[in-house]
């Protein structure tokens, strides 16, 4: 039986949990150029203790992970972004499903958990030639930005 646990500064995971959930987002998020480094801050940001730098602003975040018995098959980090009156209040970081397990709901289920969990709306990003753009418009996000980069 599939089992989804919510991770905060509340209910914060220990070291070896997030380098194992680490190591998971590495082998199954189909994007390139992601390290453990960028994937430990992007986690560690969503559970650090919510703080506040102005009144509107909060910052923190969740992880979910999906585990079958112990083994992870599935984990979701979402990161708040602090600026929710002028852009997404919460940032889909990772979203990643073990292989073996896809197409039976878990990404499906870790969005739910993702809504019913943050306050306001959620955006992520997506590579132009990246299959899972069809994955995101079935469960509701829509392209309403084009994002370009100075490099």
């Amino acid at each position: 039986m599939l089992n989804y646990e919510i991770f905060t500064n509340l209910n914060p995971m220990g070291s070896l949990e997030k380098q194992r959930l680490i190591d998971f987002i590495l082998r199954y998020y189909e994007d390139y150029g992601h390290t453990k480094k960028g994937i430990k801050k992007t986690i560690d940001y969503a559970l650090k203790e919510n703080y506040m730098i102005h009144p509107s602003f909060s910052h923190g975040g969740f992880v979910v992970v999906c585990r079958l018995e112990k083994e992870i098959v599935g984990t979701l980090v979402l990161n708040k972004t602090g600026y929710d009156d002028i852009l997404p209040a919460n940032m889909l970081m990772y979203i990643a499903t073990h292989h073996d397990f896809r197409r039976q709901g878990i990404a499906r289920n870790m969005i739910k958990q993702a809504k019913r969990f943050s306050n306001g709306n959620i955006a992520t990003h997506v590579l132009d030639n990246n299959h899972s753009t069809d994955f995101f418009a079935h469960n509701g996000f829509n392209s309403r930005v084009i994002e370009m980069r100075l490099t």
